[in-house]
């Protein structure tokens, strides 16, 4: 009978550490399949045609050859010798490397890294607040399909990043009192500055962190709505990691690029990603969503909390203002409903350490790979999906025709042709730069306005790559001053008619 007693006690011993065991690799996966799903869309996707990016392969690869920093602009025949700052430098380089080792292939992979990194730092952000799995896994899967819509490769990634990443240091710091991640914040500053314009956003944090400092440091206690950040100590990360946006190539000077860009009115009208949500995909609806919901939460507590209350105010008015923008309100979406949430996981429940969080991204980053290849993600895929978007063919026409330039042509392919053509273009996506007159002018050509036949730089390109649904291009067909040299289903190529091609190779 002891024997029999025995044995049984070491068999309950075995079962009761089995199930936690059990339930940890369960959470793992689960963690790992959340990772990997937003990364998998992205790569699924593998978007390419995105306008923008090649006027900053352009510049990436002018400062890798020049071993500089732009200071005006030889970009655009239009602001030639203006000035211009290449104020995502950094991000121009990286990607102009990756692109010279892995061409199209490496331009999805650096959106999908940085979409398993955002979605990392999500769930982190949650995490950290809400030690329920139950719900950090759900609502970081809902944060990051919320932003489906900035699976683009652009420099905006490195934003969202860092300023979800500042976000759960300063959380840590307002509810634990632990100051000592706040000192990472100004080398994150630093590095941001060099990536892209938009560290502004994290300032302005860091202004709602201050401001709750003074109003509420008198009521200093041990309720968890009070911050026990000092206003000495926001002050002083405040004036740091501004002065640390100050360690790039144009030092202070990158703020006149940050007041032009949020002070061109007319921009909006032109580019899309600047106008307010669609709502024609499901993503914006799930923006909707997380809003509502983290206002709801705000309105039941029967405190008024400072912080929470103006992010979620000033984040829902950028963002629905501006689709770009709206990464803000997700982030602040999933602060608010992380740390409010009523689940919580029991002290008995398996949690998840940082340790494993990394090791979870180890491999969701081979099951991207995995996936990679078995999609046959390559050149030769990925070339037909930017031909449908971009006059691919049109410009290799006019490269291995070695027709000169300058080259006319739209706000949307101003960039790539500047790009494949290796020549001045009258117009591309530095909108700051071109300034509201001359895309209002440039837009108003290519519709065939009265006045199109007048347009100086129309008059002076010496070569015209153009939509074939274009207004521009009919009335090209007729215009004596050009003759079209060449045509398939998307682009128009015409010249000057005393720069005409031979009748041999003139038209395709």
């Amino acid at each position: 009978m002891p024997n029999v007693s025995t044995s049984s006690q070491k068999h309950e011993v075995v079962d009761a550490t089995a199930i936690p065991r059990a339930e940890r690799l369960f959470h793992f996966i689960c963690l790992t399949l959340t990772l990997v799903f937003p990364a998998l869309l992205c790569l699924a996707v593998a978007y390419v045609a995105e306008p923008d990016i090649w006027w900053h392969l352009s510049s990436g690869e002018w400062i890798l050859s020049h071993h500089a920093f732009p200071r005006i602009d030889t970009f655009s025949s239009t602001t030639m010798g203006h000035p211009w700052q290449a104020y995502s430098w950094l991000f121009e380089v990286l990607l102009s490397k990756l692109y010279s080792h892995f061409g199209l292939v490496g331009i999805v992979g650096y959106t999908t890294a940085m979409i398993l990194a955002i979605t990392a730092a999500l769930f982190h952000l949650i995490y950290a607040s809400q030690k329920s799995l139950r719900i950090a896994l759900p609502l970081t899967a809902i944060s990051a399909f919320a932003l489906l819509t900035l699976f683009s490769p652009r420099p905006w990634h490195f934003t969202i990043l860092f300023f979800v990443l500042q976000l759960a240091i300063i959380q840590k710091a307002r509810r634990s009192g632990e100051m000592r991640r706040l000192f990472l914040l100004p080398f994150i500053f630093a590095l941001w500055a060099n990536l892209h314009i938009q560290f502004i956003e994290g300032l302005l944090l860091l202004m709602v962190v201050l401001t709750e400092a003074l109003l509420f440091n008198a009521r200093r206690s041990k309720d968890l709505s009070v911050a026990r950040i000092k206003p000495s100590i926001a002050a002083a990360l405040l004036a740091a990691c501004a002065a640390a946006t100050c360690i790039n190539p144009y030092g202070w000077h990158i703020y006149s690029v940050a007041r032009a860009l949020a002070t061109q009115p007319g921009v909006v009208n032109w580019i899309e990603e600047l106008k307010a949500m669609p709502f024609r995909a499901a993503s914006n609806y799930a923006v909707l969503f997380l809003t509502l919901a983290a206002a709801a939460v705000l309105a039941r507590k029967h405190r008024f909390h400072f912080f929470e209350t103006t992010l979620l105010v000033a984040a829902a008015t950028l963002s629905f203002r501006s689709q770009r923008d709206i990464w803000i309100v997700v982030a602040v979406n999933a602060l608010i409903l992380s740390q409010n949430s009523a689940a919580r996981e029991s002290q008995d429940s398996p949690s998840l350490s940082s340790s494993s969080l990394v090791l979870a991204m180890s491999i969701a980053a081979f099951l991207l790979l995995g996936a990679a290849r078995l999609i046959h993600l390559s050149e030769a895929t990925l070339r037909p999906k930017l031909a449908i978007a971009m006059p691919v063919d049109a410009s290799a026409f006019v490269r291995d025709h070695h027709i000169a330039g300058p080259v006319f042509c739209d706000f949307i392919w101003g960039g790539y042709l500047m790009h494949a053509l290796d020549l001045p273009v009258s117009m591309d996506g530095r909108a700051a730069l071109h300034g509201d007159e001359q895309l209002d002018r440039s837009a108003r050509t290519f519709a065939g306005a009265p006045d199109w036949s007048t347009n100086p730089q129309l008059n002076a390109a010496g070569v015209v790559v153009a939509p074939v649904s274009a207004a521009l291009t009919q009335l090209l067909r007729s215009d004596p001053r050009f003759d079209r040299v060449y045509e398939d289903k998307q682009a128009a190529v015409f010249v000057p008619h005393n720069r005409s091609l031979s009748s041999s190779t003139s038209l395709h």
